[in-house]
């Protein structure tokens, strides 16, 4: 990390790109290595200046990111609203194929604060999605996510899933 943080300090002001991809990879492994402040704090920052730079795909990207960082420091209000405001900025026409990312991981915070229904639901939304894009790893992270959350449901209780439209 200390790599990229010297990195950081040596990048030209004006190059955003740059930033953003070191903000976003320190983040990321601050997560990685547990600690959650410094994570945030990063992936703050880094969304941030995405915003700035009005690049809808990293601003989305990093929202998710940030999320996952709020969930992992056990902050679930504000990783599901970091989800939230990433599903709702790609609905309904998701031009930066990001939607299934945002599902997925709001799907897996819900499971981790024990909203069983509401997880299963937003892995059903992805994986309808990743059905239409094809991707064998993809669909199959998310049916093993549904399986997951299926075993955890009371056996007698009813769930209605939704159909994907292909």
């Amino acid at each position: 990390m200390l790599q990229f943080e010297e990195a950081l300090k040596r990048i030209e002001p004006d190059s955003i790109n740059e930033q953003i991809f070191l903000y976003g990879t320190i983040g990321n492994l601050y997560r990685i290595a547990g600690d959650s402040k410094q994570a945030i704090s990063m992936l703050e920052k880094c969304y941030k200046l995405a915003e700035e730079s009005g690049i809808k795909k990293s601003r989305i990207a990093n929202l998710i990111r940030l999320g996952e960082a709020f969930k992992y420091a056990g902050q679930y209000e504000d990783a599901l609203k970091s989800f939230d405001i990433a599903i709702q900025e790609l609905m309904p026409i998701d031009d930066c194929d990001l939607l299934d990312f945002a599902m997925q991981h709001k799907g897996k915070c819900l499971m981790e604060v024990g909203e069983w229904k509401s997880a299963l639901s937003q892995f059903h939304k992805a994986l309808c999605i990743r059905k239409r894009k094809g991707s064998k790893s993809l669909i199959n992270s998310t049916e093993l996510a549904i399986q997951f959350v299926k075993e955890k449901i009371d056996n007698n209780e009813k769930i209605v899933f939704g159909k994907c439209s292909d």
